[in-house]
Parts: C-alpha cells; sequence; structure tokens
C-alpha cells in the first residue's frame, strides 16, 4: 500500500451529507413503501475487538477472521432488481483503538471473468468494485464510502480514500480487507456504538449490482435502510490533520515583437490543510 499516495488522496467521499435527497423511510407512506418495510426487517451485524490487527494483505487467514460472525445474503438492484444475487459475497468486521477492519470474500464460479480492465481512476465503471457505506453519527440522513476495486495485480489505491486496502486473487474469487481510521471518521464519544452500515458488490461482466441490506428501486430512504453495526465499544474519537496538495497554472498568448507569438507561463503550487478540531467541526 502507497500510504503516502493515499494519505494525499481525497478523504471519502461525502455522499448526501446534507441529507437533502436522503429522507427517513416512514416520510413515503406509499402501499408498497409499507409493505416493503413490514416484510423487509433491517439487519444487523457485529463487529469484534481484535487483540491483534490483521495484517492486511488480502488474504482472509487473521486469527480475527476465524471469530468475527460472517455476514452475507445480498440481494440485486441491478438487472433483476429484488433477486438474490448470482454470486457469493461475504464480509466481516472488527475494530481495535485505532480503526475498524473489513474483510470481505466476493466468490466467483468464473474466475478468469472476473473484469480487471486498467483504467483511469474515475472511470472504475468497468471493474468489479466492493463497496462499503457508513452512518457513524447513525443520524439515518447521511454517510460516507469508500470503495475497493478488483484488478489483476492488485487495486488503484488512490482512489479518493485515505484508508488502507489489500486484494487478493482466490481460485473461488478474490478477497479484499480494508483499515478505515477512527480519524477519517466523525463520531461522538460514548461507551458503545451503532453505526448503519451497508455493503455493495459490483459483478462488471453482468453489470450486476447488489447490496446487504436491500433497498430497491423505486424505494426512499436509502440511509435510513442500512443495516446496523453493533458490537464496537470502548473507542474514542481521533482528531485528524489531512494534506491535500494543489498546483496551479495558466499561459497567456500575446504578440511577440518579431511578430510571432510569445507565451507568459505562471506555476504555483501549494497545500490544502484540514485540521478536526471535534468529531463534528473541521478547521480548513
Amino acid at each position: 500500500m502507497h500510504m503516502f499516495a493515499a494519505v494525499l488522496a481525497a478523504v471519502f467521499l461525502i455522499a448526501g451529507a446534507a441529507g437533502a435527497d436522503e429522507q427517513p423511510a416512514h416520510t413515503d407512506t406509499s402501499d408498497a413503501q409499507m409493505q416493503f418495510w413490514m416484510t423487509h426487517p433491517q439487519r444487523t451485524a457485529r463487529a469484534v475487538r481484535a487483540e491483534v490487527p490483521p495484517r492486511l494483505d488480502g488474504v482472509i487467514d487473521d486469527a480475527i477472521w476465524l471469530r468475527a460472525p460472517i455476514h452475507e445474503g445480498f440481494t440485486q438492484n441491478d438487472p433483476d432488481n429484488g433477486q438474490p444475487s448470482t454470486q457469493r459475497t461475504t464480509f466481516q468486521v472488527a475494530y481495535d483503538d485505532d480503526a475498524l477492519y473489513i474483510a470481505g470474500i466476493c466468490y466467483d464460479t468464473r474466475p478468469d471473468s472476473i473484469t480487471a480492465r486498467l483504467a483511469r481512476r474515475d472511470e472504475w465503471r468497468e471493474r468489479d468494485l466492493f463497496e462499503i457505506n457508513l452512518d457513524p453519527h447513525h443520524d439515518h440522513q447521511s454517510w460516507i464510502e469508500d470503495g475497493i476495486i478488483y484488478n489483476d495485480d492488485d487495486f488503484d489505491d488512490s482512489w479518493d480514500s485515505v484508508a488502507e486496502m489489500k486484494t487478493a486473487r482466490r481460485t473461488d474469487g478474490w478477497s479484499l480487507e480494508l483499515k478505515i481510521p477512527y480519524h477519517v471518521l466523525r463520531f461522538g464519544e460514548k461507551e458503545s456504538y451503532t453505526w448503519g452500515i451497508n455493503v455493495f458488490r459490483k459483478i462488471s461482466r453482468r453489470v450486476e449490482w447488489s447490496q446487504w441490506s436491500f433497498t430497491p428501486r423505486g424505494v426512499s430512504g436509502y440511509v435510513s435502510r442500512f443495516g446496523h453495526l453493533e458490537g464496537i465499544e470502548g473507542i474514542r474519537p481521533q482528531r485528524s490533520l489531512e494534506i491535500f496538495p494543489f498546483a496551479l497554472g495558466s499561459s497567456t498568448l500575446s504578440p511577440g515583437d518579431s511578430g510571432g507569438s510569445e507565451h507568459d507561463l505562471f506555476s504555483s503550487a501549494g497545500l490544502d490543510l484540514r485540521y478536526g478540531l471535534s468529531s463534528n467541526i473541521s478547521l480548513n
């Protein structure tokens, strides 16, 4: 893992932080909506404390993964909305005083068909993907997300994250390990926590998207339908210092004395700093 590149990358994509497009499920009182809520209870995942943190190599063989509960049962959004995913996906959650850890296995009956095309950072749509969504405030309105993109050698670790992550090939698919430091999360100090969680998987060759805590197309209240992540105890929020390098440049074209054209070049570089003052406030 190239930690320098990862630390300088943008911290998690903040999706719907203002909650403008996300409303709690109970605001939609249509018959179909109510029927869905009644027949699909929210799911619960459990995290276990790791006395020794897992070695991040993408191989799910650490002692903590022998103890952590396995969560599975994904449902398609596309192409077959509401049907079970065509391939099995599992994930586990662990934590210690510094970070949250995720282990995932993306089983595949055709591992030679896993899409791993090299692409620009933002062109992830044609590759297999595992994505985790978290709601640390458990306010059912906002969430953060981070994704691991499979490729032939490893993954694109510059993809908008300060998390550490690794993938590994398996004869029955691929696996991953993800470390999310607490300093990139915002949460208050408590004795124990319940966070919102959802996990997505994309199987590129089928253009198949599936999720663990299912919300069907056309049903509102996505974040309010996150599963519950329980079992996290005895941790404390951490302040963060994030560094974002930038470069600026300009070019001015003007007539030259000899009748030709001249370029005036200007460039500058610098750093943007963001420091977390508290669990809810950042200073830029």
